[in-house]
């Protein structure tokens, strides 16, 4: 599962301090998309690319979900980076959980 499964303590802790309850922001809805939503097509490949900010206390103060996504266009490869669920079959609040004063 693309190391998500390690971020399930810093999601909880993060949505703790944060006090955000949208379940689009949680580690079971970002795992779950990955795993059932990541694009199948032999020519493209998706991978899941989630940027972690920690202090410097090592603790998550960040989790931006992010997909990176390579396509082939004969000898061009093209490469585009997305919020995860950036899907139009499904509707969803795509949003990053980060803790207050570390928005910039």
């Amino acid at each position: 599962m693309h190391g998500i499964e390690r971020l399930e303590a810093d999601y909880a802790q993060l949505s703790r301090v944060t006090g955000e309850a949208l379940p689009f922001c949680q580690h079971a809805w970002h795992a779950s998309w990955c795993r059932h939503f990541l694009n199948c097509d032999p020519r493209i490949e998706e991978a899941p690319l989630f940027h972690i900010l920690r202090n410097a206390r090592q603790e998550c103060v960040a989790i931006l979900p992010l997909i990176v996504s390579r396509r082939r266009l004969g000898p061009l490869k093209v490469v585009s980076v997305s919020s995860l669920g950036a899907d139009p079959a499904i509707t969803e609040i795509r949003t990053p959980l980060i803790l207050k004063g570390y928005e910039p």
